[in-house]
């Protein structure tokens, strides 16, 4: 009945892990990690995994293949850690300056059970870790002043001032990594689901990591099928990328926009060049060895 962090299949030891079914929208079934190695090729934690193929025997007696389930991705969960995300752990008595400006971890997402969430910042937001049971009145209210300062910073006159601006609550380079990673394989539910960040201690704001692939790169959905198109062509177009609440307003700065530009060039001639996504498919998927759980 404790938490016991083991090892599994040569990932780093920890007590939580995900076993992600991808085969409704992923039919090649290596979205999800494929734009993980991505991500951290690009010099950002995304979680790491390892594909398996699922036996579940629940009557006893020999593994056959009637108790075949398939191929998953074994995931690690996102929480805080040293072997996770990695920013300061908070208790519930930090509740002054430095200790209670972090570390938490957030989300925009749907609520889990028994989530309400708290408003801030223009959007709804539902604790990680701390949970949403283990955080003080003194951390929320913290919390929800600083993403409202960051918010009122971003509509300011003086919004691109690098010193006094949104600069000074978010960190750009962070926020552009994350936004590339995701336009470039068009996650139609980018940025407004399944979309995660972090505070560290005396750190700014930060997107982060990367999570949930299944809907992009050409899946079943098919809001993600034409690279000519920044959004779908019909019904719900999914996530309007440069719009969406917080990018609309750094979008408007002529140096974010630039930094943007250069970065993506960069990152065209790196991790996410013809040749180096071709070789990390290979690499990562060609012949690696596929688990049995």
């Amino acid at each position: 009945g404790s938490d016991r962090d083991f090892p599994l299949l040569g990932l780093a030891p920890d007590s939580d892990w995900v076993l992600n079914a991808p085969y409704e929208y992923d039919r090649a079934l290596i979205r999800n990690p494929l734009m993980y190695e991505l991500s951290r090729e690009a010099g950002r934690y995304a979680p790491h995994t390892r594909q398996v193929e699922v036996y579940l025997n629940t009557g006893g007696g020999p593994v056959s293949a009637a108790d075949y389930f398939g191929v998953y991705t074994l995931t690690e969960k996102i929480k805080r850690g040293s072997n996770r995300v990695d920013v300061a752990e908070i208790s519930a008595m930090d509740n002054s300056v430095p200790a209670v400006t972090g570390g938490y971890l957030l989300k925009i997402d749907r609520p889990d059970e028994g989530e309400t969430g708290f408003a801030a910042g223009g959007q709804t937001m539902y604790f990680v870790d701390p949970d949403e049971d283990d955080i003080s009145a003194s951390q929320r209210g913290w919390l929800t002043s600083y993403l409202n300062n960051w918010r009122t910073a971003l509509n300011a006159p003086d919004f691109f001032d690098p010193v006094n601006g949104y600069a000074k609550w978010g960190d750009p380079a962070a926020f552009i990594d994350h936004h590339i990673l995701n336009v470039a394989a068009k996650n139609v539910d980018a940025l407004r689901l399944s979309a995660y960040f972090y505070k560290d201690r005396l750190a700014r704001l930060a997107p982060g990591p990367l999570w949930d692939f299944d809907r992009s790169l050409e899946s079943t959905d098919s809001r993600d099928n034409n690279y000519n198109t920044w959004r779908g062509e019909t019904g719900d177009l999914g996530t309007d990328f440069f719009r969406y609440t917080w990018y609309n307003e750094m979008f408007r700065d002529r140096n974010f926009w630039q930094q943007w530009i250069d970065r993506y060039a960069a990152l065209r001639q790196g991790a996410l060049s013809d040749a180096q996504v071709a070789e990390t498919i290979d690499a990562v998927f060609g012949s690696r060895r596929i688990g049995v759980l």
